[in-house]
C-alpha cells in the first residue's frame, strides 16, 4: 500500500495506523485496515461486530469455531441451527 493511502478517510495514512497498533488496525497483517476490508467485503465479518471473522477464530478457535470449519459458530447457527452439537431436542 502506498504510505499516503487513507482508505477510511480519517486523515491519517493507513500505514501509520497499522504501525501504531497492528492488533487494532490490521489483525490479519495483510497491510490493509480491517475496517476497510470489511467495508469492501462485508462477508468477512458475519456477525457485524467490526472484527474480521478470521481474526476472531485465530484468537480463540475453541470459543469461536468449535467444529474447526473456519466459520464463526454464531453465524453458522444463525443460518443453520441443525449444526448445533449442544442442542437438546
Amino acid at each position: 500500500l502506498p504510505a499516503s493511502e487513507d482508505c477510511d478517510g480519517d486523515g491519517i495514512a493507513d500505514s501509520e495506523l497499522i504501525a501504531w497498533d497492528p492488533d487494532i488496525w490490521d489483525c490479519n497483517r495483510n497491510g490493509k485496515l480491517d475496517d476497510c476490508e470489511i467495508a469492501d467485503n462485508p462477508s468477512l465479518d458475519c456477525d457485524k461486530d467490526g472484527w474480521l471473522d478470521s481474526c476472531m477464530i485465530a484468537e480463540d478457535r475453541e470459543f469461536y469455531d468449535c467444529n474447526n470449519n473456519g466459520k464463526v459458530d454464531e453465524c453458522e447457527l444463525a443460518t443453520d441451527p441443525s449444526v448445533d452439537v449442544t442442542a437438546t431436542g
